[in-house]
C-alpha cells in the first residue's frame, strides 16, 4: 500500500468504491440543504419562535439566541392539566428581594404548589445571567433554585420599544404586563410544557405566612375554584388601581363587559393585589376576543392603548366574571406594602397575620401602609420601628375597613364561603 495512504498510528482508512462515493456526497449535500431550508424558516418566523426583530441586528445574533433559547427546558411528560406553575418577571435592577427572600418563601408558603412545579423567571439578558450565576452557586443542593428555570424575555413576538400607550406614558410598565398576559403564548410557543393554570407574583414580593391558591374540593376531581384576591378603596387599596377598571375594560375588551367588581355604594374595588393566578385557556380565548376585536396584534392593540391604563390583572378578572365567574373565588387577602423587606420586617408581618409583604422602592423604612388589614399602633412590637403602627394604603374619608363579604361586594349570585385553610372568600353562581 502506498505511504500516502496511511494514517498516524498506522491505520489504514477503507477504499469507497464509486457507487458509496456518489451516495456519501448525495447525503451530504442533502444535510447542508437541510440545513439551510431550516435557517430560512428560522429568519423568516422570527415572531413566531418568539425573538423580536428589534432584538437582533444580523443572522450570526439570530442564530445565537436560537440556541440558547433551548437552554434549561424544563422536564417534559408532565401532567399540565392540574396544579400551577409559577411565573416571575425579573429586571437586573431589581432583583435582591426576589434572590434574598422571594423565592425561598414561595416554595415555603405556597400550601398547593406540588412538588412538580416550576418556577419561571422571565427577565432581561443580566438578569437571566445573575439568576444562573446564583443557581450554578447552588447547584447539588435540595434548593428551590432547583426548580427555577431562568429564561430570556426576547422569546416574545415584541419588545419595549413597540409599546407607545399614550395615556400612561409608562412603556416599561405597560410592557411588564404584556409580558405577563403572553406568558403562557410564549412558553409554550418555544416548547416550554407550562401547565394550563400558573401564578404571577411580583418579584418584590415575599409570603409570609401560608397561602393557598386553589379551593379543595372532593367532589372534583382536579380540585375547586382558583382563588383571586381583591381590595376596595376603604380596606387600603390605592385610589389609582381602583379606578383603572372602568375605562380599560371598555376599550380592550368592549362596552358589553364591566370591569371585574363594578362600584357599590361607596365602595371601589380593585383586582391589583401584586400576583394573579391565570388559566392559560381562558388567558388566550381573551387574547383572541382582542385580536377579533381591533383587527390586529393583541399586544398592538394593549400596547398603544388610547383612552385607558393598562392592568392585566383588572383586564383578566372582567374577562372572568364575565365568562367564567363560576371559577372565581375571591377573597381578600391581608398584605403590606413597606419600604424594607429585612429579617425583622418580615417577622412583624408574620407575627400580626399579613399573608406577604410587598417591597417598594420608593418608600422609605419607615414608609408602611396595609391592604385588607390594619395593625394597632399601642402594640408592643413596634417600639423599635419608625412608624409605630400600619394604617390602610388608602387616604380616604370613607371608614376603613378590613373584610370584604358578599354584602360589601353586592353581586348577584354572591354567596359568602369559608374553609379552616384558605379562611373566609366569596363564591359566584354562574349567570
Amino acid at each position: 500500500m502506498p505511504p500516502n495512504r496511511r494514517l498516524l498510528g498506522g491505520i489504514t482508512p477503507p477504499v469507497l468504491s464509486q457507487g458509496q462515493m456518489t451516495a456519501f456526497f448525495v447525503a451530504l449535500c442533502l444535510l447542508v440543504l437541510a440545513n439551510l431550508i431550516w435557517l430560512d424558516i428560522s429568519l423568516n418566523n422570527i415572531d413566531d419562535l418568539g425573538i423580536a426583530a428589534a432584538a437582533v441586528n444580523d443572522k450570526n445574533n439570530i442564530l445565537l439566541q436560537l440556541q440558547k433559547s433551548k437552554i434549561n427546558t424544563p422536564p417534559s411528560k408532565r401532567d399540565t392539566s392540574r396544579g400551577y406553575d409559577i411565573v416571575i418577571f425579573v429586571h437586573h435592577d431589581d432583583m435582591d428581594v426576589l434572590i434574598d427572600w422571594g423565592l425561598q418563601s414561595f416554595q415555603d408558603n405556597l400550601v398547593d404548589f406540588d412538588s412538580d412545579g416550576i418556577i419561571y423567571a422571565i427577565g432581561t439578558t443580566p438578569a437571566v445571567e445573575k439568576l444562573q450565576a446564583v443557581q450554578k452557586s447552588n447547584a447539588g443542593s435540595p434548593s428551590v433554585w432547583s426548580r427555577l428555570y431562568p429564561i430570556n424575555e426576547n422569546i416574545y413576538p415584541f419588545s419595549s420599544s413597540d409599546i407607545k400607550n399614550v395615556v400612561s406614558n409608562k412603556p416599561t410598565w405597560n410592557f411588564q404586563q404584556l409580558l405577563k398576559m403572553y406568558a403562557h403564548r410564549a412558553l409554550t410557543a418555544r416548547g416550554y410544557e407550562v401547565r394550563r393554570h400558573f401564578l404571577v407574583i411580583d418579584a418584590d414580593t415575599v409570603l409570609v405566612n401560608p397561602l393557598m391558591m386553589q379551593e379543595q374540593s372532593e367532589k372534583v376531581v382536579d380540585g375547586g375554584r382558583w382563588f383571586y384576591c381583591i381590595a376596595s378603596y376603604s380596606s387600603g387599596a390605592f385610589k389609582n388601581d381602583c379606578d383603572i377598571g372602568p375605562p380599560l375594560v371598555n376599550e380592550a375588551l368592549g362596552p358589553q363587559f364591566q370591569r371585574s367588581f363594578p362600584h357599590y355604594g361607596e365602595q371601589k374595588f380593585s383586582a391589583i393585589c401584586h400576583h394573579m393566578l391565570f388559566d392559560g385557556v381562558f388567558l388566550g380565548d381573551m387574547l383572541d376576543h382582542i385580536e377579533r376585536k381591533f383587527n390586529q396584534k393583541p399586544w398592538i392593540s394593549l400596547g398603544t392603548l388610547k383612552r385607558s391604563n393598562l392592568s392585566e390583572y383588572e383586564l383578566y378578572l372582567a374577562w372572568l366574571m364575565k365568562n367564567h365567574r363560576e371559577s372565581v373565588a375571591a377573597r381578600p387577602v391581608p398584605y403590606v406594602n413597606w419600604g424594607r423587606t429585612d429579617k425583622d420586617s418580615l417577622h412583624i408581618a408574620k407575627t400580626f397575620g399579613v399573608k406577604y409583604v410587598t417591597n417598594h422602592d420608593d418608600y422609605s423604612r419607615s414608609n408602611i401602609c396595609c391592604v385588607n388589614s390594619q395593625w394597632p399602633s399601642e402594640s408592643a412590637i413596634f417600639k423599635a420601628l419608625a412608624s409605630p403602627r400600619c394604617p390602610t394604603c388608602s387616604t380616604n374619608k370613607v371608614e376603613a375597613i378590613t373584610h370584604i363579604d358578599c354584602n360589601v361586594l353586592g353581586i348577584d349570585g354572591c354567596n359568602d364561603a369559608n374553609s379552616t385553610d384558605a379562611g373566609d372568600y366569596m363564591i359566584f353562581k354562574e349567570k
